[in-house]
């Protein structure tokens, strides 16, 4: 008859098996985001605006940058959303820094890298708002030290709570680009999908923003390890 765990008495036993359990579901967060963000999908494709970049499949993370001008500033953009929230991140590079498949399509390597954080820093006077997190961060300077790393998007796929883009939508019109976007963000303490649609100018050395609107598309208490 197999031993049940409830059954051992010895202390170094029980502690594994607790540690196991804990390393699960850290495992498990990523996971049951992105299938929670896959289910919802299909009740997005109404009023989306342009041609998809990226997305998460059920296979993985899609990047598709041949659909759009290879231009810097349109770079640079999309290289603002990969800072901001994850973009198909899984596991670490040899520096501690998440490896993100939209940062790597972009040819900055690894997510926040130096090369990543200088190269938005060159085109957006002022940080972002594409997140939930930290909003006293919002419309600072960007060229300030630390402005850009402290908002870097650094969470690995095991952490404990994930803020993810689901997909992304560009449509480029001359100097104009507006990028549609959902973002999903969950921990045991619940779960928020948001979209955000914000159009932004080229110019010769900086990119402004133009218009920007967020829908907040669910929001609840219920732990992204519970089902719908």
């Amino acid at each position: 008859m197999p031993i049940g765990v409830d059954s051992v008495h010895c202390p170094l036993l029980l502690w594994a098996a607790k540690l196991g359990h804990w390393i699960a579901r850290c495992a498990g967060c990523l996971f049951a985001l992105v299938t929670l963000s896959l289910s919802s999908q299909p009740t997005l494709a109404a009023g989306s605006l342009g041609k998809v970049v990226f997305y998460l499949d059920r296979g993985g993370p899609v990047v598709r940058l041949d659909r759009v001008p290879q231009s810097e500033g349109v770079r640079a953009i999309l290289a603002l959303y990969a800072l901001e929230n994850g973009a198909g991140c899984e596991g670490k590079n040899e520096q501690g820094l998440v490896k993100c498949a939209l940062t790597k399509g972009l040819g900055l390597g690894a997510n926040c890298s130096e090369e990543h954080i200088r190269f938005v820093r060159t085109w957006f006077p002022k940080t972002a708002n594409l997140t939930w997190r930290w909003n006293e961060r919002w419309n600072g300077d960007a060229r300030n030290p630390g402005a850009l790393e402290t908002l870097c998007y650094g969470q690995p796929d095991t952490a404990s709570w994930q803020n993810i883009w689901e997909i992304i939508r560009v449509d480029v019109s001359s100097d104009v680009v507006t990028v549609d976007a959902i973002v999903s963000g969950g921990s045991q303490h619940g779960r928020t999908r948001a979209r955000y649609v914000t159009s932004y100018r080229i110019g010769q050395h900086e990119i402004t923003e133009l218009t920007s609107n967020t829908k907040v598309l669910e929001s609840s208490q219920k732990s992204i390890f519970e089902g719908r």
